[in-house]
């Protein structure tokens, strides 16, 4: 992400700042991809006096190593600027689950890992929508991780395509369930990337004819796009 400078929001009651406080006139932060920057500063005693910024180093770097995005930071002040630069555990997927009664978020890594559960993350990755019961089957049989590594190489080879995708769920024999974004058809795939490729395709196909159906069986060898 572009570096840039951020300034933060004057506080109208000043908050109690601890022995060891940050006093800058900017604050640069560099590395972010998923995290947005008034994030970081959540729940951090801060405040603004004149020109300078005052931020409490013990309740930001609390904030920062407790962060569940965020793999390692570097933090550093040199000619009254905060440099702060922030490695996130990149990439994240948010898998969320039904058990029959509610749906739960998972924030996974690459390996599955659980990062954080219960809450809603912001990703530039599609939301993953599956059955609970389905999750350890398919912990065992790695699909989840096959659709992470498409999901990956795609955000690199095909980015805008990529970010056109809004949520995938997995259907039973291999099959996925695509949404995309400001579209109302549904596209049944394969969970491999050529499907991935195809759906490219088809979507340029259905904007050259201004066609919005419901629903569109990509898993064939043909598609008739009416």
């Amino acid at each position: 992400m572009r570096a840039g400078f951020f300034t933060l929001i004057l506080l109208v009651a000043l908050p109690l700042l601890g022995e060891e406080t940050i006093a800058v006139k900017k604050v640069r932060i560099t590395g972010l991809k998923n995290i947005g920057k008034g994030e970081l500063f959540r729940g951090v005693k801060t405040s603004i006096n004149g020109r300078r910024i005052y931020i409490d180093r013990q309740s930001f770097e609390n904030r920062l190593g407790n962060h569940p995005m965020i793999e390692k930071y570097v933090l550093d002040v040199k000619q009254n600027i905060l440099n702060l630069e922030v490695i996130e555990k990149y990439p994240l997927f948010l898998v969320v689950m039904y058990n029959g009664k509610e749906s739960i978020p998972f924030l996974l890594d690459m390996n599955l890992n659980l990062i954080k559960r219960g809450l809603f993350f912001q990703t530039d990755m599609p939301i993953i929508e599956m059955e609970e019961e389905d999750y350890e089957y398919d912990r065992k049989s790695n699909s989840l991780v096959k659709l992470f590594k498409i999901l990956s190489r795609l955000s690199v080879d095909e980015r805008s395509f990529h970010e056109e995708l809004s949520s995938i769920k997995l259907e039973n024999g291999g099959n996925i369930l695509v949404r995309m974004k400001g579209r109302k058809t549904e596209f049944l795939l394969r969970d491999n990337m050529f499907s991935f490729l195809k759906l490219k395709g088809a979507v340029k196909v259905l904007d050259s004819r201004e066609a919005t159906p419901e629903f569109l069986n990509l898993t064939e060898n043909f598609v008739l796009i009416r």
